[in-house]
């Protein structure tokens, strides 16, 4: 049986360590004054840091210190004292290491607790793995920027004898697993070395936009829980946030301990969901379920749009990136799609699914744009529409396209204009080669090739179209 992950929570300083605590974290993260990647954080003194490590081993949890800046040469001795005193007077259970070299360091100053080379060393390929078995670590803490099925083939390819660890929750570096020197570069203070100001989180300006154009979504795997449980070798699953407050820490730990305890309820994982809303942190996104669906071919992008390719034109007609990315269905798909793969789960089953699901979300959206709910049901007329037309008004003929119809279901018939799906306040205009966006001056990029969904469509066409309810 597959042994459950351990929750590794983020402590920046004793508050939100007490709060790990409480919340029951199997261990926690944390950095001393110096050589630890978030030097902006309150950190602790080696003193208060032997007191929390003696409670934690009442409570059979266990700390990690964050060792984890790159290491100078005039640095070498003083790491090598601090690693010593940590060694004789703390003895906490981990080191977390991004310079390799302090991994031989660590055992010739006398610690004897687990060494994880930390995502800073930025080890994304299963060969990376036996260098670091070699070098002396007892875990690797993988990059951000894995998707699910790269994280499982280096499971497959793991050692034995060898952890490994990954992030689960928390803020996202715009560059590739923090090794960024945009901080350094801009104020003299380098990430890599624990002094980040963030310049990705700041708002520029390009022409008449302004924005957080580099400020990326926090990553939220909740939807994957289940599915991350059962990968061999993943022995824990990592909380970001060292800068983050108490509140976020306790509820963000209490959410994912309830997702891996119960991966089969319904009701806890709805309650989770519940709780990281809760945790105040920014909006969250499952990039890694894009990239996953990119691999096998089930989607393709055409500038900021998301849309099926052949192989997977039947899952739905159109689909939008917020829509992807919405926890309803990025969690269902991907183990749908693993069922599927298996030969365990019917692939027209789940198509007639998702296209509900589909349907039931962009029906929402739209509502949301035109002030007034439009479902299948209300779509239709309440009256005929002879009764509407004024008295005295001679009434038309019925069109031969009409009578052709008649004998369909009324709710059928849409009777709204298109809006787009990407500005959600343009109206669709009719190019030379495309429909596009009348918000185009203004940045809007929606576009839809004629070649691909045919020109001459008619306004309730193409809002079947947009919303994905076109014709089986």
């Amino acid at each position: 049986m597959t042994r459950k992950p351990e929750i590794l929570a983020p402590a920046g300083d004793t508050q939100s360590f007490l709060a790990a605590m409480a919340a029951g974290a199997d261990a926690v993260y944390l950095g001393l004054k110096h050589f630890s990647a978030r030097m902006q954080a309150d950190n602790f003194g080696s003193a208060e840091l032997s007191r929390m490590v003696e409670l934690a081993n009442e409570n059979g949890r266990r700390i990690y210190v964050a060792f984890n800046t790159l290491v100078k040469p005039d640095d070498v001795p003083a790491a090598g004292r601090l690693i010593a005193r940590l060694a004789r007077d703390v003895k906490p259970h981990g080191l977390i290491i991004q310079d390799p070299g302090v991994l031989a360091l660590a055992r010739q100053a006398g610690y004897e607790g687990g060494l994880f080379l930390s995502t800073l060393a930025n080890l994304t390929h299963p060969a990376s793995l036996l260098a670091a078995k070699e070098l002396g670590a007892d875990r690797v803490i993988l990059p951000r920027e894995l998707s699910i099925d790269e994280v499982k083939q280096i499971s497959a390819a793991c050692p034995e004898g060898l952890d490994l660890e990954m992030f689960i929750h928390g803020a996202l570096c715009w560059c590739v697993s923090g090794r960024c020197y945009w901080s350094s570069y801009m104020g003299g203070k380098s990430g890599l070395r624990g002094r980040c100001v963030q310049p990705c989180r700041r708002v520029y300006k390009q022409r008449n936009h302004s924005g957080r154009f580099f400020s990326c979504l926090d990553l939220s795997l909740d939807v994957l829980a289940k599915t991350i449980t059962d990968i061999p070798h993943l022995s824990c699953w990592k909380i970001e946030g060292r800068k983050k407050g108490p509140h976020y820490v306790y509820h963000v730990v209490t959410a994912y301990k309830m997702l891996r305890d119960n991966p089969d309820d319904p009701q806890a994982r709805k309650d989770a969901e519940k709780i990281l809303e809760m945790a105040l942190g920014r909006p969250s996104t499952r990039a890694a379920i894009i990239e996953t669906l990119f691999k096998r071919n089930y989607i393709r992008k055409e500038r900021k749009n998301l849309f099926p390719t052949a192989t997977g034109v039947e899952l739905i007609d159109t689909i939008q990136e917020e829509l992807l990315k919405s926890a309803e269905l990025t969690g269902l798909w991907e183990k749908k799609l693993r069922q599927i793969e298996r030969g365990t789960y019917e692939a027209r089953t789940f198509l007639e699914e998702l296209k509900l699901m589909v349907h039931q979300v962009v029906i929402n959206v739209l509502s949301d744009q035109t002030g007034r709910t439009i479902t299948i049901e209300q779509a239709a007329p309440e009256k005929p529409q002879a009764e509407k037309e004024p008295k005295g008004k001679k009434t038309r003929k019925p069109r031969a396209k009409k009578e052709k119809t008649a004998g369909q279901p009324e709710s059928t018939t849409v009777p709204v204009k298109p809006v787009c799906p990407i500005c959600k306040k343009g109206s669709i205009l009719r190019g030379k080669t495309a429909y596009g966006c009348s918000e185009y001056k203004d940045g809007c990029t929606f576009r839809m090739d004629y070649a691909t969904y045919g020109e001459g469509l008619s306004d309730e066409e193409l809002v079947k179209v947009i919303s994905g309810i076109g014709k089986d």
